[in-house]
């Protein structure tokens, strides 16, 4: 069964002006079946690592305090907003707007919520989780392309029949092809970010070079550590591409 689901993923923003985020907490809603639920971060020391100047104390209270808002039990009527009201993540989180913001998403699924609610806690609190159980880029990638089929978006995934050459005869690079277009999907994570400069040297020349061939590379981003260093990455291939986050990729509309 397909299920139309919303989720929000709760970011501390200490600073509106520098735009400077991290992700706390995942919410997950199911209108249908009138599931709702949160599951925030453990580790604050890296909220401390990300603003030194955080009071700790009064972010795990003021989150926790928050989680009891969306928590599904007979003392919490949720400000008179049905269960099954597809808008109950918009109205509860509409006055977030300081340092605590609310990113909602809508995705069709056919996972049961609390597959889902464990999926997206390991894409988006992914340094909660220890390192040798974190989500692969290849796990990444089977769950995004799980929702392009979902969302009926069909794709070509990279291969010999599809395998495009510059005019020096070497390959392009690139992951999926919908439509006239091509993506690349870019996952920046403390393990492997320090030494992207090449390689993103590499998808900037196999974007000027698919634009020779009046082809579109588009950059799929997922962003982990949204900081000064992976700014300027995206900056970088922003002069030679569109950037897309993963969100925008896999929400993208049915093609008929």
């Amino acid at each position: 069964m397909i299920y139309k689901v919303k989720y929000a993923i709760l970011k501390y923003v200490p600073n509106l002006e520098r735009n400077e985020r991290i992700n706390i907490a995942i919410t997950l809603h199911y209108p249908k079946t009138k599931q709702l639920d949160m599951v925030i971060i453990n580790n604050w020391k890296r909220i401390k690592n990300f603003d030194d100047e955080a009071d700790i104390q009064f972010l795990k209270k003021y989150v926790y305090d928050l989680k009891e808002q969306f928590t599904v039990n007979l003392l919490n009527d949720f400000d008179g907003i049905s269960l099954d009201n597809p808008l109950l993540l918009d109205e509860l989180t509409k006055y977030f707007v300081n340092k605590f913001i609310f990113e909602i998403h809508e995705i069709d699924t056919n996972e049961m919520f609390d597959d889902l609610l464990k999926n997206l806690r390991n894409i988006y609190l992914y340094y909660e989780i220890g390192k040798d159980k974190r989500i692969t880029e290849k796990e990444s990638k089977a769950y995004i392309e799980q929702h392009l089929l979902e969302n009926n978006i069909f794709y070509e995934k990279r291969g010999i029949k599809n395998n495009i050459q510059e005019q020096y005869g070497n390959n392009i690079n690139f992951d999926y092809k919908i439509d006239n277009n091509y993506y690349k999907l870019i996952f920046l994570t403390e393990d492997n970010y320090a030494g992207y400069v090449g390689i993103l040297k590499m998808w900037i020349a196999n974007a000027i070079m698919l634009k020779k061939e009046n082809k579109k590379l588009i950059f799929v981003i997922d962003d982990l550590l949204k900081n000064d260093r992976t700014e300027t990455y995206k900056k970088m291939l922003s002069d030679y591409g569109e950037i897309i986050s993963v969100q925008e990729f896999v929400n993208m509309k049915t093609r008929i």
